[in-house]
């Protein structure tokens, strides 16, 4: 009987091979591999490897029991196309550069593992090709499917695959064994029927001729009567023929009287029962031709052998019917047939270990001197036989009373094979709809799986589209979307807002709305030519508002193109500008103000040394004369003149930027009054200005020309306010309980106005620097205002009442000394006695204050050498052997630092004093180290008698 155990395995390979070609052409169809021609032509291979692989098992299972002499070249043609095939997947595999798809290679080694299994019938190779197809599948399906469970579906149809061809496999086997079951016992029955007939059959025919011999006639070979007897007991017993054979071997007497006189001397049977021994012999007859058993005995009489009696049953008399019905024959051990069938009778049934002996056993059995001829079967398996024309036979023997004897019939096998290839055929029918069944399910599943995330993906896109559409409708810059021929479809609310035209006033019409008249019919006709060319159109528009005011837009256009490439659409992306434009504006007036501050700072630092050059030469003039002198008063007001001109200083450096607070004595009314002269020339004539001061106002430490400032930005601010006749009003006061706050003390200063007051919304906003809302305004007023006032530790608020006016209120930290208030007043400079011993050393690049601060000194008896730079000085004070008390130096010489000069001067006289000055205000830097050295520092322009004064002090009479 065939093993069908390896083609089994081979038929759940091809449903695997299959299955994965399915499940290649599902992804084909889905379209979800990339390079679909590779994967087409690898499905292609699949599909080829699975037909091979069925025809392969096709043939060992329906064909091989008929057509065994032509399997050999259909394995050969198989095996050559399966190598043909992995060949062309491997090339194929190299060909695209598809180093990364495992499941490629993998399966060009099922395909080599195929070809193996074709020449060596292993079992372990259809396993392996198997466990190999199993990771394929799943490599492929987790890396190309998507939906979920993908694994634990293929896992589930695996196992019921598994489940139903363990059932299958092992259903069939038992189906068919009892089938072959049924048909062995019918055929042991049969053959144990005839084996018991024939063991009947040999104790009668043993007993008969135990009879016959002992008849007296026949013991006394009494050849005249025994004649009769022999044929009466060949008639009673139904044998044959029943012979006496004499001691030579000669039938002397016979039931047929033609075998008398025939030499049986060679007969087995006959040498043993001559010598005594009775027994069996299966033989053909010599004479008769015909098979049978033969009985022989020895005839003895008075213990003397006479010769032998020997009694032939015929097997066709007994048999005949059962032989040719049921094909059972008689057949010796070493495969020679005695008696069967036609087809089988007088051959050996197939070739045998003791075929060698075949000639001894003819001569015996057979009677001949010739080999005899072979059945033609073919042993495939033990007690499986082939016949010539390809059908399979079960040999089933059981052993005859003479144990070289077998008793034997053959039985078609064919009709098991039919009946388990129909079984076979009906499981190959459920794989191949259960395989259906479940790329059906992938299917779908796949399907729903790529089904959800189109919609999935329909919504995200919807979503992200509600986004853009949201992101564009609520965009800050303003959107405009036109079709080909510049008319507009689609505005945004930005558009709306900043334009004054609402969605369905502008739809349909063009951009040309908002034309403001300041571009060229040149700069619209490139806009067009550019967009219109597929490009990008970048510039700035400078557009008209629906009520006429004008802005600007940075704007981008980018034209849209359909499928066909054609414009289809423009989008206008615009942001306004406007304010950016007026910073811009700002910023270039903010610099231009600094390049004006530096000037004046430079301006203001020479003019600090004419001035100081003025007051030196005053004041000598002041101490020559006296006051009857007619022109001393000319002099006094040429000092008032000066002091003026020291604020004018002041306030340039504060323009530059470069003035640090400087807090003095201040009467706030004093500051006023001294200023509202000022202030009354930069006021149209339609508006007036009034003061209410308190009269004993309290005393305050401020900076004069920054407090002017907060004072002319407020009244600047109150006239721009005040569209045409109006008045503006100044007013102080003291406050003992600003804010509850009971330990300080507060002078307020309240400037008033009728103007048209300001704005809720914009009173957040008035502080912050380039906040304004004024045409042409800079934003920076009322910034430097609160400033100021931060710095004077005051505080500032604002009272509007629209349309009724705004009244800024100040308040400063009142400060109190026993004196509160001493009026400057000019007085004769009056010289304490020097030391005429001492030596200054005077360092000035200026030559005329140098000239003046020299000649004041010489007049007051001091001993003194000038220098116009640290070179000379340095060169000046080692001629004099560092034997100088005193060294007025300037800060700023040309060839270096006058701090750094009298730090290299002191290391040389420890004991001599410095007096530092500068017409400039970055001096500050340089404080500490001028404190902490405990050197004097004098602002330029300072008096002569301050520089005597702090002269006196420094150099201590010898």
């Amino acid at each position: 009987m065939i093993d069908y155990s390896i083609q089994f395995i081979n038929l759940i390979t091809s449903a695997y091979i299959f299955l994965f070609g399915g499940l290649l052409y599902l992804k084909i169809n889905l379209g979800s591999l990339e390079d679909i021609r590779f994967w087409k032509k690898v499905a292609i291979i699949v599909y080829v490897t699975g037909i091979l692989k069925i025809i392969h098992t096709v043939l060992h299972i329906f064909i091989f029991c008929k057509f065994t002499n032509i399997l050999p070249y259909i394995h050969n043609i198989i095996e050559l196309f399966c190598i043909i095939n992995a060949v062309s997947l491997i090339y194929l595999i190299k060909v695209n550069k598809k180093q990364d798809i495992p499941c490629a290679y993998l399966f060009a080694v099922v395909i080599l593992i195929n070809s193996l299994e074709i020449i060596f019938s292993f079992v372990l190779l259809p396993i392996s090709e198997l466990i190999i197809l199993h990771l394929i599948i799943y490599y492929f399906i987790k890396k190309s499917y998507k939906f979920k469970n993908k694994l634990n579906t293929f896992l589930i149809y695996s196992i019921i695959l598994l489940i139903i061809s363990v059932l299958a496999y092992f259903g069939i086997s038992n189906l068919e064994h009892q089938y072959k079951l049924k048909k062995i016992i019918k055929a042991n029955s049969k053959l144990k029927l005839i084996l018991q007939g024939l063991q009947n059959k040999e104790i009668y025919g043993q007993q008969m001729a135990k009879i016959i011999s002992i008849i007296p006639s026949i013991q006394k070979m009494d050849l005249i009567n025994t004649k009769k007897i022999l044929k009466v007991m060949c008639y009673l017993t139904n044998a044959d023929y029943i012979w006496i054979i004499n001691k030579n071997g000669i039938i002397v007497s016979s039931s047929q009287p033609s075998f008398e006189g025939f030499d049986s001397s060679s007969r087995p049977y006959f040498k043993l029962a001559v010598n005594g021994k009775a027994n069996i012999f299966y033989a053909l007859g010599l004479k008769s031709k015909k098979e049978g058993i033969f009985f022989a005995r020895p005839i003895i009489d008075n213990n003397i052998i006479k010769g032998v009696l020997v009694l032939k049953f015929d097997f066709k008399t007994m048999f005949k019917s059962l032989v040719e019905q049921e094909q059972i024959f008689f057949m010796h051990k070493s495969g020679a047939i005695l008696f069967g069938p036609k087809n089988l009778d007088k051959t050996f049934l197939y070739s045998h270990k003791h075929f060698l002996s075949s000639k001894l056993i003819n001569a015996q059995i057979f009677g001949l001197n010739r080999y005899l001829p072979s059945a033609g079967y073919k042993q495939i398996k033990k007690d499986v036989l082939q016949d010539p024309s390809g059908q399979l036979w079960q040999l089933l023997s059981i052993s005859m009373p003479k144990k070289e004897w077998l008793l034997c019939k053959l039985f078609n096998l064919n009709p098991i094979f039919h009946y388990r290839n129909t079984l076979f055929i009906i499981f190959v029918l459920l794989i191949l709809l259960y395989e259906f069944f479940f790329l059906r399910i992938f299917q779908n599943r796949e399907f729903i799986s790529k089904l959800k995330q189109i919609i999935k993906e329909k919504d995200q896109v919807q979503h992200n589209l509600t986004i853009m559409a949201k992101a564009i409708e609520e965009a800050g810059e303003s959107i405009v979307i036109t079709d080909n021929k510049g008319h507009i479809k689609y505005v945004n609310t930005t558009f709306s807002k900043l334009t004054g035209y609402e969605k369905k006033e502008v739809l349909g019409k063009r951009p040309s709305i908002l034309k403001s008249g300041q571009h060229s019919n040149k700069f619209y006709k490139n806009l067009w030519e550019t967009i219109y060319s597929g490009k990008i159109w970048k510039g700035e528009f400078v557009n008209k508002k629906k009520n006429g005011e004008i802005y600007y837009e940075d704007a981008i256009i980018v034209p849209i193109q359909d499928k066909n490439n054609n414009i289809s659409n423009f989008v206008g992306i615009k942001k306004d500008i406007t304010e950016e434009k007026k910073l811009h504006e700002q910023i270039i007036h903010l610099h231009k103000v600094k390049s004006i501050g530096i000037l004046a700072g430079g301006i203001a630092h020479d003019f600090n040394n004419m001035l100081l050059s003025i007051q030196g030469y005053l004041d000598l003039s002041l101490s020559k004369l006296g006051k009857n002198s007619p022109v001393y008063p000319y002099l006094l007001k040429m000092v008032s003149v000066l002091t003026k001109s020291k604020n004018l200083v002041n306030e340039l450096l504060i323009l530059s930027k470069k003035q640090h607070l400087r807090l003095i004595n201040l009467n706030i009314n004093e500051v006023i009054l001294d200023f509202i002269d000022i202030l009354k020339h930069s006021i149209p004539s339609e508006i007036t200005i009034t003061t209410n001061l308190e009269e004993k106002i309290w005393i305050i430490k401020g900076d004069k020309p920054k407090l002017e400032q907060v004072i002319l930005n407020l009244i600047l601010n109150a006239k721009d306010a005040i569209y045409s006749k109006g008045q503006i009003t100044i007013t102080t006061q003291n406050i003992s309980n600003f804010k509850n706050k009971s330990t300080t003390k507060y002078i307020c200063l309240s400037i008033s106005d009728t103007g048209k007051g300001i704005k809720q919304k914009d009173l957040a906003h008035i502080f912050e620097p380039f906040f304004t809302t004024k045409k042409g305004g800079t934003g920076l007023g009322l910034s430097v205002v609160y400033k100021i006032i931060k710095e004077h530790k005051g505080y500032i608020e604002v009272e509007t009442n629209k349309p009724r006016g705004t009244t800024f209120k100040i308040y400063i930290p009142a400060f109190f000394e026993k004196k509160q208030h001493t009026k400057t007043k000019s007085e004769n400079v009056q010289f304490k006695e020097p030391n005429p011993k001492s030596k200054i050393l005077i360092v000035e690049d200026d030559k005329d204050i140098l000239e003046i601060i020299e000649l004041s000194l010489i007049e007051q008896g001091y001993k003194v050498h000038s220098a116009l730079n640290a070179n000379q000085a340095k060169e000046i004070f080692k001629k004099q052997n560092n034997d100088f008390d005193l060294i007025i130096s300037d800060m700023l010489l040309p060839d270096q630092n006058g701090l750094d000069l009298v730090q290299e001067l002191i290391k040389l006289n420890s004991k001599v004093k410095i007096i530092l000055n500068s017409g400039y205000t970055d001096y500050k830097k340089h404080l500490p180290i001028i404190k902490q050295k405990g050197f004097t520092f004098l602002q330029k322009p300072y008096s002569l008698k301050k520089l005597l004064e702090e002269i006196q002090n420094l150099i201590q009479p010898k």
